[in-house]
């Protein structure tokens, strides 16, 4: 068994690997493994550098193992409570990747702009509206009376963007993914808690917009959805709202 002190250190090696923008072959070196309770993991083809972050159950606490020269799994200890919030197919790491790969999700509604304003000025009561980017990028600009419900913290968001430049946009994915799915549960509970600290009823429609109207928008609604709340998709985002 690989003490947690050498998986915790080697963990803080390789994000700050990402956050200096260091070599892939800085990160190559290292090489972790790490067994789960079923077994260890299995062997994987070294085929291109990408990182795959893969969810495990049953561990008691966030690790980070680099199996293979070229990928990179995360195990996380998800709590069976947690779980049980959850709706299929997102209790399944795996799955929610295949998900946001492949935006095999129902159809959510789309919002224009214009009929977004036009409700805001008709209806006394505004819709609640969720702004799922970053802090950060919330208190830089968004729409008024929009809520912050972020899917990657300040910190994440840079890591990512990060991976995307100097690995490849799948890594950038698998590491936000690693981040996300993880705070499935609590995110699913803050947008209800919001939900009724805004006294909405469960049959109005949420608003949720990213920067442009794309994937961090597209698969916070098609959680959501999946999970009861009734949501509407921002056209174009943030930056839609402010060229409108």
């Amino acid at each position: 068994m690989i003490p947690l002190s050498l998986i915790q250190r080697q963990t803080r090696q390789l994000q700050r690997c990402l956050v200096a923008a260091k070599p892939l072959a800085q990160l190559r070196r290292l090489h972790l493994s790490v067994q789960e309770r079923s077994g260890s993991f299995p062997p994987i083809a070294p085929t291109r550098p990408d990182i795959d972050f893969r969810i495990s159950r049953g561990l008691t606490a966030p690790t980070l193992a680099l199996h293979s020269h070229t990928h990179a799994r995360v195990v996380v200890a998800k709590q069976t409570s947690d779980e049980e919030l959850l709706e299929h197919p997102f209790r399944s790491f795996e799955e929610v990747k295949r998900l946001v790969q492949t935006r095999d999700w129902p159809p959510v509604p789309s919002l224009s702009v214009e009929d977004f304003v036009a409700r805001r000025q008709e209806n006394k009561s505004a819709p609640l509206v969720f702004d799922v980017r970053s802090p950060e990028e919330f208190e830089d600009g968004h729409i008024p009376g929009a809520q912050n419900l972020p899917l990657l913290q300040n910190d994440q968001r840079v890591e990512v963007g990060k991976a995307f430049r100097h690995v490849g946009p799948s890594a950038a994915l698998s590491m936000a993914l690693a981040h996300v799915f993880p705070k499935l549960p609590d995110l699913l509970s803050s947008a209800r808690s919001k939900q009724q600290e805004g006294q909405q009823s469960a049959d109005e429609k949420i608003v949720i917009y990213c920067k442009r109207g794309g994937l961090r928008s597209q698969s916070v609604a098609a959680f959501l959805s999946q999970h009861g709340l009734q949501v509407e998709l921002l056209e174009g985002g943030y930056k839609g709202f402010r060229t409108w």
